[in-house]
């Protein structure tokens, strides 16, 4: 069920002021309930907060870390599209916005170093997308 800004927040974290985004944390809000791991928990809002460094002050998890995507595909008969599942690059689905109203939303790919920092990927990192194209670590959308 897809889940918006403004639906129930299972946790949230941070002060998402707009006077500094680069030395404050955003607000980040769960639309879904977290992982029951803390480490993926926490590593899914590391991957958070790093989009308030890029100037982001709300940011909505709307998907913790997961490995794959819906894509629309034509139909074998070529009349018409339907969604079909595709594996990709683990990421978080998000809405996020420079303030309490989202206006951008998508996807934010992400890496686990060895030594457990989870981090946004660089686009060099990312596996071509399904249909052939360079992906990017960040893919955001304007929302609505």
């Amino acid at each position: 069920m897809p889940c918006h800004p403004g639906d129930h927040v299972h946790r949230e974290v941070g002060a998402g002021t707009t006077q500094d985004p680069k030395l404050t944390p955003p607000q980040i809000m769960w639309l879904v309930a977290p992982p029951k791991s803390q480490t993926r928990t926490l590593g899914n809002e590391q991957v958070a907060r790093d989009l308030g460094r890029i100037g982001f002050t709300h940011i909505w998890i709307r998907s913790c870390d997961h490995r794959t995507t819906r894509i629309s595909v034509a139909t074998r008969r070529g009349r018409g599209r339907r969604r079909q599942v595709v594996h990709t690059d683990n990421h978080i689905t998000v809405y996020c916005g420079r303030s309490s109203n989202a206006d951008r939303q998508g996807d934010v790919f992400l890496l686990v170093e060895r030594d457990g920092t989870w981090r946004i990927m660089r686009d060099s990192e990312r596996a071509p997308a399904p249909n052939g194209r360079q992906g990017h670590g960040i893919e955001l959308y304007p929302y609505p």
